[in-house]
């Protein structure tokens, strides 16, 4: 059985039909060919709509975040005190009549805490009372961070290796070439958590840089 003709073999006879009666060609480039090739996958447009209103939601998170959360993203809601000692451990309720903060009590049983009053938490609270929306919109821009950061410095040193291995060749492109055969020879996920394991533990603090062990740079390196 025939299989359909794709977009290629199409503007292939397009482009002959064309020729054969002296119309004029117009190049498309492979942009526009990718882009038509998405219009025409309503569910890989859909996907690329909902990927991009995630990353603009989390991008654009400490503008707002703090209208939904009125807290940090670390920001605990433990520290009330109760029966005069401070409770570490119990998430807030709500509040009550006279605006006082109510929490669980204290021993009781922890989970996360899905009503509160006058709606601040818009997905509930975790079992310390933060803010489960915010956390979430923040995760979701370190991840951004984390993903935009390396991707940059691998087309950096991708291509400053190039220029150097292109430009000079000869030994310093085989030693440049070794190097990376080299690098591929390790498990690269294990040996990302291994690196990962090792720096956030110590942090990294050689060659005058210095990360300290909960950076961002950690993973983002790695």
């Amino acid at each position: 059985m025939a299989e359909p003709a794709t977009d290629f073999t199409l503007d292939t006879a397009q482009v002959l039909a064309e020729e054969e009666h002296g119309a004029s060609i117009v190049g498309r480039s492979p942009w526009y060919l990718a882009w038509r090739r998405l219009r025409r996958n309503y569910i890989a447009f859909i996907a690329l709509f909902v990927f991009v209103v995630i990353a603009v939601a989390c991008s654009l998170a400490p503008i707002y975040a703090h209208h939904i959360a009125h807290t940090a993203p670390n920001a605990t809601h433990t520290e009330d005190i109760v029966n005069g000692k401070q409770v570490l451990s119990a998430p807030v309720i709500g509040t009550d009549a006279q605006g006082n903060v109510v929490v669980e009590k204290a021993g009781g049983v922890l989970g996360p805490t899905w009503w509160h009053a006058h709606g601040r938490f818009v997905l509930g609270a975790d079992g310390l009372g933060r803010d489960v929306a915010v956390r979430l919109l923040y995760g979701g821009l370190n991840s951004l961070k984390i993903g935009i950061g390396s991707a940059l410095i691998c087309v950096m040193v991708a291509v400053l290796l190039a220029l150097l291995a292109g430009f000079y060749g000869g030994w310093v492109d085989w030693i440049i070439t070794r190097s990376f055969d080299l690098i591929w020879a390790f498990p690269v996920l294990l040996l990302a958590i291994a690196l990962g394991s090792a720096l956030s533990i110590n942090g990294f603090h050689h060659f005058g840089i210095s990360i300290s062990p909960h950076s961002l740079w950690i993973p983002t390196l790695v």
